[in-house]
Order: structure tokens, then C-alpha cells, then sequence
């Protein structure tokens, strides 16, 4: 009797074991990537919003006190999100449609991402390091280094 609650025991541990590892195989990489979709189109409309001068776009994307450092050659600029948004708006920077690719991309949890990306266009290629994290159900960029050097 005792061998047979034990066999039952262990049959129910089992199973519920199966059913944890079916969620972890089938069903995460599910959600991963569906917050893989979310965080590479908040990246992608990062630089379309710069491409098209679409300010609103960029506040949509943008945490409000993020910062943005640029190399281009020896000289390392930096932004607040509000000065690269006004910059776009009075259309000082952007304005060139640019190719994309994705380069990495990693996510920490379910709350942090970070991307590297890289478009070209205009004369220049720009590689971007992202750092995003998820804020009341939505991603927001919250850091931007960009090296800027000319293309070719």
C-alpha cells in the first residue's frame, strides 16, 4: 500500500514536472518573442521617428528623461531627450531614410531589453546601443550611445 502512494505520489510530481517543462519550452520562447516584436519596433520607430522628423513619434518611444551621447570622430555629444526631440522638430537632424539592421539583441527579465542596431543612409552609419526597460506595459528607450562615422 505504502509503494503504491509513493508510485502515485511520484506519477502526480511527475506530471505536474512535465507540465512546468511544456510551459518552459513551448510557451516561453512564445511570450519572448512577442516582447522580442515589441522592443524592436520601439527601436525601429526610434529611427524612422528621426528619418521621417516625426517628433511625436519619438515621444512615443522615448523615456521623458532619457540621454543620448554621440561619438562622431574625437568629439562625444549629448542630448536629453527633450533637446534631440526639438532638434528633429526643427528639423536640425534627421530627414534621410535609413537602411536597419539589427545587430544583437538581449532581454533581462521580462522588463529590460537591450538592442544594437545599425542604420545607414545619408552619407553616415550610425550604430545605436539601446537600453529599454518596460514601464507601466509599454518599452521605452532610456539610454542611446551612438558612433557616427561616415559611411563606406
Amino acid at each position: 500500500m505504502m509503494v503504491m502512494m509513493v508510485k502515485g505520489s511520484l506519477y502526480k510530481n511527475m506530471k505536474k514536472t512535465s507540465v512546468i517543462l511544456f510551459m518552459a519550452v513551448v510557451l516561453l520562447p512564445a511570450i519572448c518573442s512577442g516582447q522580442e516584436k515589441e522592443v524592436k519596433k520601439v527601436a525601429m520607430d526610434f529611427v524612422k521617428g528621426a528619418d521621417d522628423q516625426n517628433p511625436e513619434m519619438l515621444k512615443s518611444v522615448l523615456y521623458p528623461e532619457a540621454k543620448q551621447f554621440v561619438m562622431f570622430g574625437p568629439k562625444i555629444l549629448q542630448s536629453s531627450a527633450e533637446e534631440y526631440i526639438n532638434q528633429i522638430r526643427d528639423k536640425k537632424l534627421g530627414g534621410n531614410p535609413r537602411e536597419v539592421t539589427f545587430d544583437s539583441f538581449l532581454m533581462d527579465g521580462d522588463n529590460a531589453a537591450f538592442v544594437k542596431l545599425i542604420a545607414v543612409g545619408g552619407g553616415l552609419r550610425f550604430v545605436y546601443h539601446l537600453t529599454l526597460f518596460k514601464l507601466e506595459n509599454s518599452w521605452k528607450i532610456m539610454t542611446i550611445t551612438t558612433k557616427a562615422t561616415q559611411a563606406g
